[in-house]
């Protein structure tokens, strides 16, 4: 998750940090910005420059957003396989931390 962040440009970087601040001060939050994916599982909706979009998965614990996996695409359309990567996170995460 580090690296993904840390691999983005500074705009983008800037983008979905504001939206992740945002999300911060408003929690519980709802579409557009914020969508339920599932039981403990939310998706940060950002919009980036040149028509790509920033999904950030997440979960809360403990009043805390832990993100699980981010993703940079073209499509409204989140793919199976990063839905699973996410779900797989959080399976980990909350047996480390029950």
């Amino acid at each position: 998750m580090q690296t993904w962040l840390h691999g983005l440009s500074n705009a983008d970087m800037e983008v979905i940090g504001f939206d992740i601040y945002r999300i911060q001060l408003g929690w519980p939050m709802d579409k557009p910005l914020v969508d339920k994916l599932g039981k403990e599982l939310w998706e940060v909706r950002s919009d980036l420059n040149d028509g790509r979009i920033s999904r950030l998965l997440f979960t809360v614990h403990d009043q805390h957003m832990i993100a699980l996996h981010g993703v940079i695409k073209k499509s409204r359309i989140l793919h199976k396989v990063d839905l699973d990567t996410a779900r797989q996170r959080l399976k980990h995460f909350k047996k480390a931390h029950p």
